[in-house]
C-alpha cells in the first residue's frame, strides 16, 4: 500500500474477449500506451461490456453495505458499470482511501 506503482492495471486473461483483437487498435493497448507516456489517468474501464444483469436487492445490498461499510444500498438502477473489472487505476486514487478499506474488503 505504501509502494504503489503510479498505476495498475487490472486485466484478465481472456482480455480480447473484453477489448476486441489484440492485432488492432484497442481501448486496453490505447490506455497502456497512454499510461507509459505520461497521461494522467485516475480511473478508466478497459472494457466494453456493460452489466446488464438485474440488480437483485438483497444480495447487492449485503454487498455494497458491508463492502463499503455503508448504512444503505443504493437502488436498482442508479449502479452501472463494465463486466468483469478490467481496469486501470493511479496511486492517488487508491490512496484516496485507507488501507484498512482493503484489508476490510478482502476480508469480506
Amino acid at each position: 500500500y505504501n509502494r504503489l506503482p503510479d498505476h495498475m492495471v487490472f486485466v484478465h486473461a481472456d482480455a480480447p474477449e473484453h477489448v476486441g483483437s489484440l492485432d488492432r487498435p484497442n481501448i486496453l493497448d490505447d490506455t497502456l500506451q497512454a499510461v507509459i507516456n505520461g497521461v494522467r489517468l485516475p480511473f478508466a474501464h478497459l472494457g466494453g461490456n456493460r452489466v446488464t444483469m438485474a440488480w437483485n436487492r438483497h444480495s447487492m445490498g449485503v454487498l455494497w453495505k458491508g463492502l463499503f461499510g455503508s448504512s444503505f444500498a443504493p437502488a436498482a438502477g442508479e449502479v452501472q458499470t463494465y463486466c468483469c473489472s478490467h481496469f486501470v487505476v493511479s496511486r492517488e486514487r487508491v490512496l484516496l482511501r485507507p488501507r484498512r478499506f482493503y484489508e476490510d474488503a478482502l476480508g469480506f
